[in-house]
């Protein structure tokens, strides 16, 4: 996983929708919820992704994030037709490093 790749502190970014998208840490702060695991290290029982840790995990929770101006959303909707509704899309991207 490679951080600051859209600057400093700006590890990852992610939009839902039409809104701008927001650059996340990958620490979990007050900023939001967003969370890097490396490798073989234990990931809490919160977290979605139950498989063996062996190579790292990323943590994105798209719902609730707080102080990133995205929607307090409770749930992603589900989409009815192309791009409706409008919050019911988007995407993450994050940068990594193969050796």
């Amino acid at each position: 996983f490679q951080t600051t790749t859209y600057g400093t502190g700006k590890d990852l970014q992610a939009q839902i929708g039409l809104a701008p998208a927001l650059d996340l840490t990958a620490n979990n702060d007050l900023i939001d919820r967003t969370q890097v695991y490396g490798a073989n290290t234990a990931v809490p029982a919160a977290c979605k992704l139950k498989a063996a840790n062996t190579n790292g995990t990323v943590d994105i929770p798209i719902t609730g994030l707080t102080g990133t101006g995205l929607p307090n959303l409770t749930v992603l909707p589900g989409s009815i037709a192309a791009s409706s509704p409008s919050n019911s899309y988007g995407l993450v991207r994050f940068t990594t490093r193969v050796p």
